[in-house]
């Protein structure tokens, strides 16, 4: 009798803790679909081919990660990563590393962010997420993601990118 009181109470709250996962802010998804709708009218100006940059610091700011990203045609077609060290003395930074087609099927295009936007960061819980949503000043996407409450370090789960421009 105990095990099926046990049981019937996971369920339940397994089943609330669903319930409550797939609701989602209907605010923040307004905003992202304003938000792609400006990408939309840009992204036909653009031609679908751009390049965007995304950049990482070390927690302690001894390094930053910045990640150069080609799309042509809606498709990641090239990228390279540059890592700059800084300390109190100096700060180096060394050459371009050209990411394989192995590392580069892992980056994604604006449309596959807008969508993880959509798909899963509205769906988060902000009692749960420190939830970032933010925008440039044309209103296109910059910053799209979650980390979750009470985490030390490197937690944050979805998109920083620094800046979209047009491919000549």
């Amino acid at each position: 009798m105990k095990n099926i009181i046990i049981t019937t109470f996971a369920l339940l709250f397994l089943g609330v803790g669903q319930v409550q996962a797939q609701k989602s802010d209907k605010g923040l998804q307004k905003k992202i679909l304003a938000s792609k709708a400006k990408w939309e009218t840009l992204k036909k100006e653009y031609k679908n081919c751009y390049t965007y940059v995304t950049s990482a610091t070390s927690g302690l700011g001894g390094f930053t990660v910045r990640t150069y990203v080609t799309v042509k045609k809606g498709k990641v077609a090239k990228a390279y990563r540059i890592t700059q060290y800084t300390n109190k003395k100096s700060a180096r930074e060394e050459k371009k590393k050209k990411l394989s087609k192995q590392e580069r099927s892992k980056l994604k295009n604006l449309d596959e962010i807008y969508a993880f936007a959509m798909d899963e960061l509205a769906k988060q819980s902000p009692k749960q997420n420190s939830i970032t949503f933010k925008v440039a000043g044309n209103g296109v996407i910059l910053r799209a993601g979650y980390t979750p409450k009470n985490c030390m370090d490197d937690c944050f789960r979805g998109y920083k990118i620094d800046e979209i421009k047009r491919l000549k």
